[in-house]
């Protein structure tokens, strides 16, 4: 059995136990793919990077696992690769920005349409959570855990007919997270006004009058909901 880190494991819990057909998008050294087979999570999976580099490394740690018959990989940018797929049931996009992951979930229409997506942003989780809200997009499920210092925050969403309702805090912080308010969601978010009020008074120096009414809003909202 394939080991894997903490924010890999989260990732392949958040996988429904009933997959057929799965693909992940960036899959580097092809080490989720792999312990979803292992692990039964997942019956056949797509394993694309648009680098041939990571690529070829998937490629060798799939072959050692002698897992060939169930993870095909693909080389090419975002969805691409994928959009010949007639039948897709979990689209899981980690590891890279949450403005990446938005620009790479342009052709999500060509794919099959009732898949479930799970995200993990490294950065920019607002901007993610604002573009699937906007593109009528429900987040069903959200994790946050602390792994070597950083946050990471997972998203799981699907596509809707109807329009969502949203807040800025539901964009900021997340509509699961900030109702949870587990441990570590506060923690990342008391660290974030420590540092917000320390770039306000920064400002304030500098007489940045209209950033700071900017900054003055993020630091209410966050605090409403710790």
């Amino acid at each position: 059995m394939i080991n894997i880190d903490q924010r890999l494991k989260v990732l392949a819990d958040l996988v429904p136990n009933d997959t057929v057909n799965l693909a992940d998008v960036g899959t580097d050294h092809a080490y989720l793919p792999i312990y979803l087979i292992q692990t039964k999570k997942a019956q056949h999976i797509y394993a694309t990077d648009i680098k041939e580099g990571p690529l070829l490394n998937a490629q060798t740690n799939i072959a050692k696992y002698n897992l060939q018959s169930q993870i095909e990989t693909r080389l090419g940018s975002g969805l691409l690769p994928l959009l010949d797929l007639k039948t897709l049931d979990v689209v899981i996009i980690s590891g890279m920005g949450g403005k990446l992951i938005t620009k790479i979930m342009d052709n999500f229409q060509d794919l099959p349409l009732k898949a479930c997506y799970i995200f993990e942003p490294n950065t920019s989780e607002n901007q993610l959570r604002k573009w699937l809200f906007e593109h009528n997009f429900l987040i069903t499920e959200e994790k946050i855990i602390e792994e070597q210092n950083h946050f990471y925050e997972f998203i799981v969403a699907y596509l809707q007919n109807d329009k969502q309702k949203y807040s800025a805090s539901d964009i900021l912080l997340g509509p699961i997270l900030r109702k949870e308010k587990n441990t570590v969601f506060k923690k990342k978010w008391i660290q974030e006004v420590k540092k917000l009020k320390n770039i306000k008074s920064k400002r304030q120096k500098a007489h940045q009058i209209a950033s700071i009414n900017d900054l003055d809003q993020v630091i209410k909202t966050i605090e409403d909901n710790l």
